[in-house]
């Protein structure tokens, strides 16, 4: 492990640190032409390691398994090691509760240690009492400052206080959410897959933005509706109708996403909104984007 880490102690202002707390605990250093991956397991390997090097034709990922008593700790240690050497900071985080049980206090506690802000951190849970607990825990403990994607089964009377100043928010089971929460976020892109926000919720969202009342940094937000018939109380507002053969271009996350026609809504400072409906089968979105 200690001859490819030389190579990352060379150049490390090329790599993005990545963690992913998991069944096999991974520490990443993805670079933008090669990654290395230091991986922890509790298999049996010749020597007690494993080395591989793969190769899509776009990106070399170079993989080192070590195999531990205990892989969390050696995981641990071995963060704490490359992040002496290198002074590193953590930017990205994808976690795991279910396979790291009753131990995952402990792990957010050591993350915490660092005292250091985490850019993006993605969790990832099909256990609601898990999902629950450990998710209000890394928000009330953990800095995060751009990105939140919460894939997780939490359950709908699941309360916590979103972190402050991220700038993208992503929530599977969003049926926990209330409207009060969600005119008090100052987010710029807010994707809601299931919620509990009624159409006159959503009408509330709009009629609040266009009076400067909430949300004024939001750019983007998407939410799954019942039904077209919906969009008549949703919409039940001032607004115009797109000519349905205009092209809007609108820069989702890191993609530009071509639209035709739509709805338009304009804040009382001159601030317009694009407002569509799209399919993710079998599911109805509706969509608003600022301009």
């Amino acid at each position: 492990m200690v001859q490819s880490f030389s190579k990352i102690e060379r150049n490390v202002i090329d790599y993005i640190i990545e963690l992913a707390i998991q069944e096999d605990p991974l520490i990443s250093f993805r670079g933008e032409q090669i990654s290395f991956d230091y991986e922890f397991t509790h298999n049996m390997l010749e020597n007690g390691t494993s080395h591989r090097v793969e190769n899509d034709g776009y990106k070399i990922v170079e993989t080192i398994v070590k195999q531990c008593k205990d892989k969390l700790e050696d995981w641990k240690n071995w963060l704490k090691y490359v992040k002496e050497v290198l002074n590193f900071r953590i930017q990205i985080v994808s976690y795991y509760f279910e396979p790291i049980g009753n131990r995952n206090k402990e792990i957010i506690d050591y993350l915490k240690s660092f005292e250091e802000p985490i850019e993006s951190f993605e969790i990832n849970c099909d256990n609601e009492l898990l999902a629950d607990e450990y998710t209000k825990y890394i928000f009330e403990n953990i800095v995060i400052t751009d990105f939140v994607s919460l894939d997780a089964s939490n359950s709908n009377t699941f309360q916590t206080r979103v972190p402050d100043g991220i700038q993208t928010l992503f929530i599977r089971n969003a049926q926990w959410l209330t409207l009060a929460q969600l005119l008090t976020f100052d987010i710029a892109e807010i994707h809601l897959m299931h919620s509990s926000l009624t159409p006159l919720d959503l009408n509330h969202l709009l009629r609040s933005w266009t009076q400067s009342e909430s949300n004024l940094m939001l750019k983007n937000f998407e939410v799954y509706i019942d039904n077209l018939q919906s969009m008549e109380i949703i919409m039940n507002l001032p607004h115009e109708i797109a000519d349905p053969n205009e092209v809007s271009i609108l820069e989702i996350g890191w993609q530009n996403v071509q639209f035709q026609g739509g709805l338009d809504i304009k804040r009382n400072d001159g601030k317009r909104a694009k407002i569509f409906l799209r399919w993710r089968d079998p599911n109805l979105i509706f969509a608003f984007y600022v301009l």
